[in-house]
């Protein structure tokens, strides 16, 4: 083999390598990724999913059970850092391509479900908190 011909092959299989790391690494080329709709709840030690509802649902979908816990890779967390720990906390409608895995998940492991968003479509707050009206129903403190 000629030395010339070494290192073409030499680069040729280098560029196989690193194209082939780059596509099994890339987050949307999961086969089990797929979008997702619905509400999160972002609190202290909680980060409940509710899939399919939306701001209309509000607020009674608090009455029932979140189908499971919200989590984001590291470089798609969508909120702002804030001066304070409860700035961003709040109520929000999200979509996302990601994953679901069934199994014990979030804060003491109380979900039956984790969410892991891979990639933010959209997100919009709803409402920062929820306080009780005079006849114990909830409204929204809104943005």
């Amino acid at each position: 083999m000629s030395e010339q011909f070494r290192s073409i092959l030499g680069v040729s299989i280098i560029i196989a390598l690193i194209a082939v790391f780059v596509s099994l690494t890339a987050p949307n080329n999961d086969p089990d990724s797929k979008t997702y709709h619905g509400v999160w709840i972002d609190a202290f030690e909680e980060a409940a999913f509710f899939e399919g509802k939306t701001r209309d649902d509000f607020p009674s979908l608090l009455r029932g059970s979140p189908d499971g816990w919200l989590s984001f890779d590291p470089d798609q967390w969508p909120l702002e850092p804030s001066s304070s720990s409860t700035d961003n906390l709040g109520y929000f409608e999200v979509s996302f391509v990601g994953r679901k895995v069934v199994g014990e998940a979030g804060h003491l492991r109380q979900y039956p479900t984790e969410y892991f968003a891979e990639q933010i479509i959209s997100i919009e707050r709803i409402c920062y908190n929820f306080i009780a009206t005079q006849d114990e129903e909830l409204d929204c403190i809104r943005p």
